[in-house]
């Protein structure tokens, strides 16, 4: 508690009854109906409760009603003692009596002397047991309320951003070959039937091969054919932060209406929800009860469902029961008409000739073939920018040479991959590859168990649980372990002693070996000039 208290002014007690009966007199709509003081008539308006309602509005006015709203309205008690002309401000905490002491001391007493002169005794004091009905920090309430409306606001809006966000794959963009014609088939049977006994579909292969191409597609082919329809595209990344922020916020009801109502619900990577026990409990109730309304779920994964780790029995089963499809590499031929549509769709015009050495250098992804047209655009309106006609010509030889060139010289023509890394290993220290993958705890296998993921944590962007799943550890711990075990003998120069393999060498030389050894194979495919 601290006090403030004025001493007496030079204004006389009558100066203040002259400006209260001012003040009357200029409100002719409150009658002038009072007590004699001193012979002198004073309005009932400079009564405790009148002169509280009057100092309380002067100081709404002067900090703002939201700041009056946040730190005075329910936070505080003004009390008026008209005998000794006293104003006694009680807060519930020393909290709130240092903020407003801090950030308001001017402004309530301005809004005092204003009404009752600069010779008011003003002070805050701490009474807890006037607030015995509140809770001790209701200050803060209103900011914390506010502050949850504005959140649940802003992610409730980028909730429906995402939701009516347009596709960017269109099912009659799709190239058909051999690597993907029962996928597309069994899409295009998925979209066009009506709802019956299997309405789950299960897309599953590599990465960068078509899989989120066919669920958009999908999902846009329905809406045009139903536009009243509920057909909701999403990630399983994406779904469990919405199912995590419904839980969090409150949301739920709303969150399982939204999903549980919707005649389609895509959702991509499912692959994501491995070892996420309560978001999968969450998925599983909305698939059975989407499906038990006989609308349809369509799912994308990296693997086939049977071979997604710590992925629920229940799970598993749901999607076994539908239809389960595959997409493989493309072929040359497909890889050709590949490049065929993504080079009309940029406005390319390329050599036959060109695409074919384009099909036969790019061997991996949809994505990477993307990526290749989208390097040999940029050196095209690069050429075009040089000509003084400013031509569109024919993509020939000489870009081609120049895009293999600078793949050649800028980046490896193959991006580095962990089984890359471990053949690599077991080449230098002489160890085969079942035993990094297995349980064997010699000292030889151990080190080169511990290299191969010390070179993928650099080389690749695994993740640690990714790391171990792939090498089939059953945590991810043991992983740091190992890499920092070879971090700390590389500072510490530590000398390396494998023998039947090389010679006594300082660690750091034996993962600069094998880092070199990894580049060189990377790149024993050279630049195709043709």
């Amino acid at each position: 508690m601290f006090p403030w208290r004025h001493t007496e002014g030079s204004k006389s007690k009558f100066c203040a009854q002259r400006n209260a009966i001012e003040r009357v007199t200029t409100q002719p709509a409150y009658p002038v109906i009072g007590r004699l003081q001193n012979g002198v008539t004073v309005s009932i308006l400079t009564s405790p409760d009148s002169v509280i309602t009057r100092i309380t509005d002067r100081l709404a006015q002067s900090v703002g009603r939201q700041k009056y709203g946040m730190w005075f309205n329910g936070s505080t008690k003004f009390d008026y003692d008209d005998k000794h002309h006293r104003l006694d401000v009680k807060v519930p905490n020393r909290f709130v009596a240092d903020w407003i002491g801090t950030h308001f001391k001017r402004q309530l007493h301005e809004a005092a002397e204003n009404e009752l002169g600069n010779h008011v005794n003003l002070k805050v004091q701490i009474d807890a047991e006037t607030f015995i009905h509140q809770q001790v920090d209701s200050q803060v309430k209103p900011i914390q309320q506010q502050t949850t409306k504005k959140t649940i606001r802003k992610s409730a809006q980028r909730n429906r951003t995402a939701q009516h966000r347009p596709l960017r794959h269109q099912l009659d963009d799709f190239v058909v070959g051999p690597s993907n014609e029962l996928a597309f088939a069994t899409a295009n049977q998925f979209v066009h039937k009506a709802p019956g006994p299997a309405n789950t579909l299960f897309i599953h292969g590599g990465c960068g091969l078509g899989k989120t191409h066919l669920l958009q597609g999908m999902c846009g082919m329905l809406q045009q054919r139903q536009p009243e329809a509920h057909v909701h595209y999403t990630t399983a990344e994406r779904f469990t932060n919405e199912f995590l922020g419904a839980m969090r916020g409150g949301r739920l009801d709303s969150f399982r209406k939204r999903i549980r109502r919707l005649d389609l619900l895509a959702v991509d990577d499912i692959h994501f929800l491995a070892g996420k026990q309560a978001t999968q409990q969450e998925f599983l109730h909305s698939f059975d009860a989407i499906d038990m309304s006989g609308a349809r779920v369509l799912l994308a994964s990296d693997s086939h469902p049977k071979l997604i780790k710590k992925f629920s029995e229940a799970l598993i089963s749901r999607c076994l029961r539908g239809m389960v499809v595959q997409i493989t590499t493309p072929d040359t031929a497909t890889r050709i008409k590949i490049i065929r549509a993504l080079s009309e769709r940029r406005g390319l015009s390329v050599l036959d000739s060109v695409i074919q050495a384009l099909a036969s250098r790019s061997q991996g992804s949809v994505r990477e073939l993307e990526g290749t047209l989208n390097k040999l655009h940029a050196l095209t309106m690069l050429a075009q920018t040089r000509k003084a006609d400013h031509r569109s010509d024919t993509v020939g030889h000489a870009l081609l040479n120049q895009l293999f060139e600078a793949e050649h010289h800028e980046q490896p023509t193959r991006p580095v991959t962990l089984q890359m890394i471990i053949d690599t290993v077991t080449q230098h220290l002489h160890v085969s590859r079942d035993e990094i993958l297995g349980r064997c705890r010699t000292r030889r296998v151990v080190l080169a168990r511990s290299l191969a993921v010390y070179l993928a944590r650099q080389q690749t962007a695994m993740s640690y649980p990714e790391l171990a799943t792939a090498m089939d550890r059953p945590h991810h711990s043991t992983l740091i372990s190992a890499v920092q075990r070879i971090a700390r003998a590389i500072d510490q120069n530590e000398i390396v002693n494998t023998p039947d393999c090389n010679p006594p060498m300082p660690m750091g030389q034996l993962v600069d070996d094998i880092r070199h050894a990894i580049r060189d194979w990377n790149r024993t495919a050279q630049p195709v000039h043709v």
